[in-house]
Protein backbone atom coordinates (compact mmCIF):
# COMPACT_ATOMS: atom_id res chain seq x y z
CA UNK A 1 0.00 0.00 0.00
CA UNK A 2 1.35 3.36 -0.81
CA UNK A 3 2.05 6.06 1.85
CA UNK A 4 2.08 9.86 1.33
CA UNK A 5 3.55 12.13 2.88
CA UNK A 6 3.91 16.13 2.04
CA UNK A 7 6.96 18.39 3.97
CA UNK A 8 6.92 22.26 3.27
CA UNK A 9 10.86 24.02 4.56
CA UNK A 10 10.07 26.56 7.66
CA UNK A 11 12.70 29.10 7.19
CA UNK A 12 14.44 31.53 9.92
CA UNK A 13 14.93 35.12 9.30
CA UNK A 14 18.03 35.02 7.55
CA UNK A 15 16.59 32.25 5.27
CA UNK A 16 17.75 29.07 6.13
CA UNK A 17 16.36 26.13 6.87
CA UNK A 18 15.10 25.88 10.52
CA UNK A 19 12.80 22.76 9.93
CA UNK A 20 10.46 21.18 8.04
CA UNK A 21 6.46 20.33 8.76
CA UNK A 22 5.36 17.25 7.99
CA UNK A 23 1.98 16.97 6.43
CA UNK A 24 -0.92 14.02 5.99
CA UNK A 25 -1.36 13.41 1.88
CA UNK A 26 -3.85 10.60 0.81
CA UNK A 27 -2.38 10.78 -2.68
CA UNK A 28 0.29 12.21 -4.72
CA UNK A 29 -2.56 14.92 -5.15
CA UNK A 30 -0.75 17.81 -3.31
CA UNK A 31 -3.97 18.62 -0.94
CA UNK A 32 -5.58 16.92 2.76
CA UNK A 33 -9.90 16.84 2.62
CA UNK A 34 -9.65 17.12 6.47
CA UNK A 35 -12.10 14.94 7.15
CA UNK A 36 -10.29 12.86 10.07
CA UNK A 37 -7.62 14.97 12.03
CA UNK A 38 -7.08 12.56 14.69
CA UNK A 39 -6.05 9.85 12.07
CA UNK A 40 -4.40 12.12 10.14
CA UNK A 41 -2.12 13.15 13.39
CA UNK A 42 -1.36 9.52 13.79
CA UNK A 43 -0.64 8.60 10.65
CA UNK A 44 1.91 11.44 9.94
CA UNK A 45 3.90 10.79 13.22
CA UNK A 46 3.88 6.77 12.86
CA UNK A 47 4.94 7.21 9.11
CA UNK A 48 7.89 9.42 9.94
CA UNK A 49 9.67 7.29 11.77
CA UNK A 50 8.39 3.43 10.61
CA UNK A 51 7.71 4.49 6.75
CA UNK A 52 10.07 7.28 6.25
CA UNK A 53 13.61 8.43 7.72
CA UNK A 54 12.88 11.34 10.21
CA UNK A 55 16.16 12.70 9.07
CA UNK A 56 15.60 11.90 5.10
CA UNK A 57 12.53 13.99 5.56
CA UNK A 58 14.39 16.84 7.20
CA UNK A 59 17.31 16.70 6.46
CA UNK A 60 18.43 16.26 9.93
CA UNK A 61 16.83 19.53 10.88
CA UNK A 62 13.61 19.92 12.72
CA UNK A 63 10.07 18.02 12.17
CA UNK A 64 7.47 20.12 12.65
CA UNK A 65 4.71 17.29 13.57
CA UNK A 66 0.91 18.07 13.69
CA UNK A 67 -0.83 16.83 17.02
CA UNK A 68 -4.35 17.31 17.81
CA UNK A 69 -6.23 17.10 21.13
CA UNK A 70 -6.21 13.51 21.49
CA UNK A 71 -2.84 12.57 19.95
CA UNK A 72 -1.44 15.04 22.90
CA UNK A 73 -3.38 13.40 25.69
CA UNK A 74 -2.70 9.21 24.33
CA UNK A 75 0.92 9.61 25.36
CA UNK A 76 1.66 8.53 21.70
CA UNK A 77 3.93 11.53 21.46
CA UNK A 78 6.23 10.76 24.47
CA UNK A 79 7.94 8.32 22.72
CA UNK A 80 9.27 10.36 20.02
CA UNK A 81 12.82 11.86 20.19
CA UNK A 82 12.28 15.35 21.71
CA UNK A 83 15.36 16.72 19.93
CA UNK A 84 14.33 15.62 16.60
CA UNK A 85 10.83 16.93 16.58
CA UNK A 86 8.69 20.19 17.69
CA UNK A 87 5.08 19.27 18.42
CA UNK A 88 2.74 21.67 16.44
CA UNK A 89 -1.18 21.45 18.57
CA UNK A 90 -3.34 21.97 16.01
CA UNK A 91 -6.89 24.01 16.37
CA UNK A 92 -9.20 23.80 17.40
CA UNK A 93 -7.81 23.78 20.24
CA UNK A 94 -10.05 23.23 23.84
CA UNK A 95 -8.39 23.94 27.19
CA UNK A 96 -9.14 21.50 29.76
CA UNK A 97 -6.86 20.13 32.45
CA UNK A 98 -6.15 17.30 30.84
CA UNK A 99 -4.61 18.74 27.95
CA UNK A 100 -2.73 21.37 29.94
CA UNK A 101 -1.34 18.52 31.98
CA UNK A 102 -0.26 16.54 28.66
CA UNK A 103 1.43 19.83 27.01
CA UNK A 104 2.92 19.79 30.32
CA UNK A 105 4.62 16.07 31.09
CA UNK A 106 5.67 17.16 27.20
CA UNK A 107 7.59 20.15 28.45
CA UNK A 108 9.32 18.44 31.08
CA UNK A 109 10.12 15.82 28.97
CA UNK A 110 12.27 18.43 26.37
CA UNK A 111 10.02 18.98 23.77
CA UNK A 112 9.34 22.03 22.03
CA UNK A 113 5.70 23.08 21.60
CA UNK A 114 4.11 25.24 18.83
CA UNK A 115 0.56 26.43 18.32
CA UNK A 116 -1.11 26.40 15.27
CA UNK A 117 -3.49 29.10 13.74
CA UNK A 118 -3.22 31.25 16.72
CA UNK A 119 -6.15 34.03 17.46
CA UNK A 120 -6.13 35.41 20.79
CA UNK A 121 -8.50 34.49 23.34
CA UNK A 122 -8.66 34.72 27.08
CA UNK A 123 -9.03 31.53 27.46
CA UNK A 124 -5.66 30.49 26.00
CA UNK A 125 -3.42 32.48 28.50
CA UNK A 126 -2.54 29.13 30.97
CA UNK A 127 -2.09 27.19 28.10
CA UNK A 128 0.01 29.46 26.29
CA UNK A 129 2.76 29.12 29.20
CA UNK A 130 3.72 26.10 27.95
CA UNK A 131 3.75 27.02 24.29
CA UNK A 132 7.04 27.70 22.49
CA UNK A 133 6.19 28.99 18.85
CA UNK A 134 3.37 30.58 17.88
CA UNK A 135 2.38 30.58 13.99
CA UNK A 136 -0.16 32.97 12.34
CA UNK A 137 -1.84 32.65 9.64
CA UNK A 138 -0.69 36.13 8.15
CA UNK A 139 -2.70 35.33 4.92
CA UNK A 140 -6.10 36.18 7.03
CA UNK A 141 -4.25 38.38 9.66
CA UNK A 142 -3.61 42.15 8.68
CA UNK A 143 -0.40 43.62 9.21
CA UNK A 144 -1.73 45.70 12.27
CA UNK A 145 -2.97 42.58 13.71
CA UNK A 146 0.41 40.99 13.68
CA UNK A 147 2.22 44.02 15.07
CA UNK A 148 -0.41 43.43 17.87
CA UNK A 149 0.31 40.11 18.53
CA UNK A 150 4.16 40.78 18.07
CA UNK A 151 3.89 43.18 20.96
CA UNK A 152 2.31 40.88 23.33
CA UNK A 153 3.88 37.30 22.81
CA UNK A 154 7.60 38.47 21.73
CA UNK A 155 7.31 40.32 25.56
CA UNK A 156 6.33 36.72 26.97
CA UNK A 157 9.49 35.04 25.16
CA UNK A 158 7.60 33.44 22.35
CA UNK A 159 8.63 32.65 18.61
CA UNK A 160 6.57 33.96 15.83
CA UNK A 161 6.57 32.19 12.73
CA UNK A 162 4.36 33.40 9.82
CA UNK A 163 2.73 30.92 7.77
CA UNK A 164 1.11 31.64 4.32
CA UNK A 165 3.62 34.21 3.46
CA UNK A 166 3.55 34.89 -0.47
CA UNK A 167 5.07 37.77 -1.43
CA UNK A 168 8.68 39.27 -0.58
CA UNK A 169 6.63 42.54 0.55
CA UNK A 170 4.93 40.27 3.23
CA UNK A 171 8.30 38.69 4.73
CA UNK A 172 10.07 41.89 4.70
CA UNK A 173 7.53 43.92 7.13
CA UNK A 174 7.03 40.47 8.78
CA UNK A 175 10.11 40.16 9.68
CA UNK A 176 10.41 43.85 10.59
CA UNK A 177 7.86 43.68 12.90
CA UNK A 178 10.01 40.84 14.87
CA UNK A 179 8.55 37.43 13.64
CA UNK A 180 11.60 34.45 13.98
CA UNK A 181 10.05 31.93 11.67
CA UNK A 182 8.85 31.97 7.82
CA UNK A 183 6.79 29.44 6.05
CA UNK A 184 4.65 29.49 2.34
CA UNK A 185 4.46 29.55 -1.22
CA UNK A 186 6.72 32.61 -1.82
CA UNK A 187 9.64 30.65 -0.65
CA UNK A 188 8.47 26.85 -1.37
CA UNK A 189 5.19 24.62 -1.63
CA UNK A 190 4.66 21.12 -0.21
CA UNK A 191 6.57 18.46 -1.73
CA UNK A 192 4.68 15.24 -1.83
CA UNK A 193 6.50 11.91 -1.42
CA UNK A 194 5.52 8.36 -1.25
CA UNK A 195 6.66 5.11 -0.25
CA UNK A 196 4.98 1.55 -0.26
CA UNK A 197 3.96 0.54 2.95
CA UNK A 198 5.74 -2.59 4.73
CA UNK A 199 2.65 -5.09 5.86
CA UNK A 200 2.64 -5.51 9.68
CA UNK A 201 3.96 -9.15 9.86
CA UNK A 202 7.26 -8.25 7.70
CA UNK A 203 7.42 -5.26 10.04
CA UNK A 204 8.06 -7.55 12.98
CA UNK A 205 10.64 -9.68 10.64
CA UNK A 206 12.37 -6.62 9.79
CA UNK A 207 12.48 -5.85 13.79
CA UNK A 208 14.13 -9.22 13.77
CA UNK A 209 16.92 -8.83 11.23
CA UNK A 210 17.40 -5.41 12.57
CA UNK A 211 18.02 -6.81 16.36
CA UNK A 212 20.26 -9.94 14.98
CA UNK A 213 22.26 -8.30 13.08
CA UNK A 214 23.00 -4.91 15.35
CA UNK A 215 26.62 -4.58 16.53
CA UNK A 216 26.19 -6.08 19.91
CA UNK A 217 22.98 -8.74 19.66
CA UNK A 218 21.23 -8.45 22.87
CA UNK A 219 20.06 -12.02 23.53
CA UNK A 220 17.31 -11.59 25.87
CA UNK A 221 15.65 -8.66 23.85
CA UNK A 222 15.96 -10.87 20.70
CA UNK A 223 14.53 -14.05 22.35
CA UNK A 224 11.40 -11.58 23.60
CA UNK A 225 10.69 -10.51 19.72
CA UNK A 226 11.11 -13.53 18.22
CA UNK A 227 8.40 -15.15 20.71
CA UNK A 228 6.14 -12.70 19.33
CA UNK A 229 6.31 -14.12 15.94
CA UNK A 230 5.46 -17.07 16.13
CA UNK A 231 6.54 -17.96 12.79
CA UNK A 232 10.15 -17.24 13.50
CA UNK A 233 10.08 -18.91 17.18
CA UNK A 234 8.47 -22.23 15.30
CA UNK A 235 10.94 -22.61 12.85
CA UNK A 236 14.02 -21.64 14.82
CA UNK A 237 13.29 -24.53 17.13
CA UNK A 238 12.14 -26.90 14.07
CA UNK A 239 15.64 -25.47 12.49
CA UNK A 240 17.85 -26.47 16.15
CA UNK A 241 16.17 -29.88 16.43
CA UNK A 242 16.66 -31.06 13.20
CA UNK A 243 19.00 -33.53 11.74
CA UNK A 244 21.36 -30.60 10.72
CA UNK A 245 22.66 -30.17 14.33
CA UNK A 246 22.20 -33.72 15.83
CA UNK A 247 21.84 -32.60 19.13
CA UNK A 248 21.79 -35.17 21.98
CA UNK A 249 19.01 -33.85 23.45
CA UNK A 250 16.15 -31.88 22.27
CA UNK A 251 15.61 -28.04 22.43
CA UNK A 252 12.74 -26.18 23.83
CA UNK A 253 13.26 -22.13 24.36
CA UNK A 254 13.91 -19.85 21.94
CA UNK A 255 16.51 -18.08 24.58
CA UNK A 256 18.09 -21.87 24.78
CA UNK A 257 18.13 -22.42 21.16
CA UNK A 258 19.91 -18.54 20.42
CA UNK A 259 21.97 -19.43 22.91
CA UNK A 260 23.25 -22.94 21.87
CA UNK A 261 23.38 -21.23 17.94
CA UNK A 262 26.36 -18.88 19.30
CA UNK A 263 25.84 -15.23 17.89
CA UNK A 264 27.85 -15.31 14.32
CA UNK A 265 25.38 -18.40 13.97
CA UNK A 266 22.39 -16.43 15.00
CA UNK A 267 23.07 -13.83 12.82
CA UNK A 268 23.13 -16.22 9.84
CA UNK A 269 20.20 -18.68 11.33
CA UNK A 270 17.78 -16.24 12.16
CA UNK A 271 18.19 -13.77 9.56
CA UNK A 272 17.58 -16.30 7.21
CA UNK A 273 14.11 -17.62 8.39
CA UNK A 274 13.18 -13.90 8.98
CA UNK A 275 14.11 -13.31 5.01
CA UNK A 276 11.91 -16.26 4.03
CA UNK A 277 9.01 -14.84 6.41
CA UNK A 278 9.26 -11.36 4.80
CA UNK A 279 9.39 -13.19 1.00
CA UNK A 280 5.91 -15.23 1.75
CA UNK A 281 4.08 -13.43 -0.99
CA UNK A 282 6.95 -13.19 -3.44
CA UNK A 283 7.75 -16.58 -5.67
CA UNK A 284 9.74 -19.39 -4.44
CA UNK A 285 12.76 -19.01 -6.64
CA UNK A 286 13.49 -15.55 -5.66
CA UNK A 287 13.74 -16.61 -2.37
CA UNK A 288 16.16 -19.69 -3.15
CA UNK A 289 18.10 -17.52 -5.08
CA UNK A 290 18.17 -15.74 -2.07
CA UNK A 291 19.57 -18.50 -0.11
CA UNK A 292 21.66 -19.52 -2.82
CA UNK A 293 23.92 -16.23 -3.32
CA UNK A 294 24.51 -16.40 0.40
CA UNK A 295 25.47 -19.60 0.37
CA UNK A 296 27.71 -19.25 -2.22
CA UNK A 297 29.36 -15.97 -0.90
CA UNK A 298 30.07 -18.15 2.21
CA UNK A 299 31.89 -21.04 0.59
CA UNK A 300 34.08 -18.72 -1.36
CA UNK A 301 35.02 -17.01 1.44
CA UNK A 302 37.57 -19.40 2.74
CA UNK A 303 39.27 -19.67 -0.91
CA UNK A 304 39.48 -15.59 -0.96
CA UNK A 305 41.09 -15.12 2.54
CA UNK A 306 38.09 -13.95 4.02
CA UNK A 307 37.55 -17.70 5.79
CA UNK A 308 36.48 -15.26 9.65
CA UNK A 309 34.18 -13.03 7.72
CA UNK A 310 32.07 -15.99 5.72
CA UNK A 311 28.89 -15.44 7.94
CA UNK A 312 29.03 -11.84 6.97
CA UNK A 313 29.57 -13.08 3.38
CA UNK A 314 26.21 -15.19 3.48
CA UNK A 315 24.74 -12.30 4.82
CA UNK A 316 25.31 -9.93 2.07
CA UNK A 317 24.18 -12.92 -0.45
CA UNK A 318 21.31 -13.68 1.57
CA UNK A 319 20.32 -9.25 1.33
CA UNK A 320 21.29 -8.82 -2.14
CA UNK A 321 17.41 -9.36 -3.02
CA UNK A 322 16.22 -7.52 -0.46
CA UNK A 323 14.93 -5.07 -2.61
CA UNK A 324 12.84 -7.32 -4.57
CA UNK A 325 11.63 -8.86 -1.35
CA UNK A 326 10.24 -5.80 0.27
CA UNK A 327 9.52 -3.54 -2.83
CA UNK A 328 11.72 -0.67 -1.76
CA UNK A 329 14.97 0.46 -2.70
CA UNK A 330 17.92 -1.47 -1.71
CA UNK A 331 19.21 1.99 0.09
CA UNK A 332 16.39 2.49 2.30
CA UNK A 333 16.05 -0.97 3.56
CA UNK A 334 19.86 -0.75 4.57
CA UNK A 335 19.68 2.23 6.31
CA UNK A 336 17.18 0.19 8.53
CA UNK A 337 19.47 -2.40 8.92
CA UNK A 338 22.90 -2.41 11.22
CA UNK A 339 25.38 -4.21 8.71
CA UNK A 340 28.80 -3.16 8.55
CA UNK A 341 29.62 -0.54 6.32
CA UNK A 342 31.98 -2.81 3.76
CA UNK A 343 28.90 -4.79 3.34
CA UNK A 344 26.80 -2.55 2.90
CA UNK A 345 29.08 -0.91 0.27
CA UNK A 346 28.85 -3.89 -1.61
CA UNK A 347 25.43 -3.98 -1.64
CA UNK A 348 24.97 -0.95 -2.97
CA UNK A 349 27.73 -1.41 -5.94
CA UNK A 350 30.95 0.22 -4.53
CA UNK A 351 34.35 -1.56 -5.17
CA UNK A 352 36.10 -3.38 -2.65
CA UNK A 353 36.27 -7.21 -1.38
CA UNK A 354 32.96 -8.17 -0.85
CA UNK A 355 31.69 -6.68 -4.00
CA UNK A 356 33.85 -8.49 -5.93
CA UNK A 357 32.95 -11.59 -4.35
CA UNK A 358 29.29 -10.72 -4.77
CA UNK A 359 29.80 -10.02 -8.40
CA UNK A 360 31.79 -13.56 -8.76
CA UNK A 361 28.20 -14.73 -7.52
CA UNK A 362 25.93 -12.83 -9.85
CA UNK A 363 27.92 -13.26 -12.97
CA UNK A 364 28.15 -17.36 -12.66
CA UNK A 365 24.44 -16.99 -11.75
CA UNK A 366 23.76 -14.72 -14.99
CA UNK A 367 26.11 -16.82 -17.48
CA UNK A 368 28.61 -14.01 -17.43
CA UNK A 369 31.87 -16.04 -18.24
CA UNK A 370 34.31 -13.54 -19.47
CA UNK A 371 33.25 -11.76 -16.29
CA UNK A 372 33.42 -14.97 -14.36
CA UNK A 373 36.81 -15.48 -15.85
CA UNK A 374 38.20 -12.21 -15.36
CA UNK A 375 37.18 -11.96 -11.53
CA UNK A 376 38.09 -15.66 -10.66
CA UNK A 377 41.49 -14.54 -12.04
CA UNK A 378 41.85 -12.16 -10.18
CA UNK A 379 40.58 -13.64 -6.78
CA UNK A 380 43.11 -16.61 -8.11
CA UNK A 381 40.29 -18.95 -8.01
CA UNK A 382 40.03 -22.10 -10.26
CA UNK A 383 36.93 -22.22 -11.70
CA UNK A 384 35.84 -25.88 -11.39
CA UNK A 385 35.69 -24.57 -7.56
CA UNK A 386 33.73 -21.99 -8.64
CA UNK A 387 31.22 -24.57 -10.50
CA UNK A 388 30.98 -27.09 -6.90
CA UNK A 389 30.48 -24.31 -5.22
CA UNK A 390 27.60 -22.97 -7.78
CA UNK A 391 25.78 -26.69 -7.52
CA UNK A 392 26.46 -27.15 -3.32
CA UNK A 393 24.58 -23.69 -2.80
CA UNK A 394 21.58 -24.40 -5.33
CA UNK A 395 21.02 -27.81 -3.35
CA UNK A 396 21.33 -26.52 -0.25
CA UNK A 397 19.28 -23.70 -0.66
CA UNK A 398 16.28 -26.09 -2.04
CA UNK A 399 16.77 -28.07 0.82
CA UNK A 400 16.83 -25.35 3.18
CA UNK A 401 13.84 -23.66 2.03
CA UNK A 402 11.75 -26.65 1.80
CA UNK A 403 12.59 -27.18 5.37
CA UNK A 404 11.47 -23.60 6.03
Amino acid sequence: MERFIARQPIFDWQLNIFGYELLFRNSLDNYFDGTDLDDASSNIIANSFLLFSIEEMTNSSLAFLNATNNSLKNGFINTLPSKAVIIEILQPLIPNPELLEACRNLKKAGFTLALDDFVYDSNLDEFLETVDIIKIDVLNTSIEDCQDYADMLLAKGKKLLAVKVETQETYQRLRTIGFDYFQGYFFSKPAVLSRKDIPANKLKYMQILRQVNAPEVNLNRLADTIQEEMSVAYKLLKLINSAAFALPRPIHSIKQALTFLGEREIQKWVSLIALTGIASDKPDELVINSLARGKSCELIAPHVGMLSRAPDLFLMGLFSMLDGLIDRPLQEVLNDLPLAEDLKDALLGKPGHPRKVLDLVLAQEMGLWRVLTYIADSLRLQENTLQDIYIESIQWARQTFNAE
